[in-house]
């Protein structure tokens, strides 16, 4: 299982990884540049992406869009995770592809929902 972290935070980083390693014992690839996780992707398909809204270089809509038209990457499933609260934000992400949008702080068993719910092979 590949899932791709993007966030210029170390922090929210570890939490994130922590999360996916205690609950599905697998490691995910962070990247706090949205330009070379993008370029990451060019080649290697994950399974699903974790993005924030607020990063340098690109705002996490505009990487969904870059992402979405990236041969291979239309039915990846991909979440914002964020701070952000502009209602228009969020329309703009889901308009743009992303399947779910999660608030920050981070709340555990919301984060592991929201990923078991778009890994069907971890739904279990």
């Amino acid at each position: 299982m590949t899932i791709l972290i993007v966030d210029d935070s170390e922090i929210q980083i570890a939490v994130m990884t922590g999360l996916i390693e205690t609950e599905f014992g697998e490691s995910a690839v962070p990247f706090e540049d949205p330009v070379m996780a993008l370029a990451w992707c060019r080649r290697n398909v994950p399974e699903l992406v974790l993005v924030d809204y607020n990063m340098p270089r690109l705002t996490g809509n505009e990487f969904i869009r870059v992402f979405r038209a990236t041969s291979g990457m239309l039915d990846i499933p991909v979440i914002m995770v964020t701070s952000e609260t502009d209602p228009e934000i969020r329309r703009n992400a889901f308009r743009l592809g992303a399947a779910a949008f999660l608030s920050k702080p981070i709340v555990a068993n919301e984060f592991i929902s929201q990923l078991r719910s778009l890994l069907p092979a971890h739904s279990a």
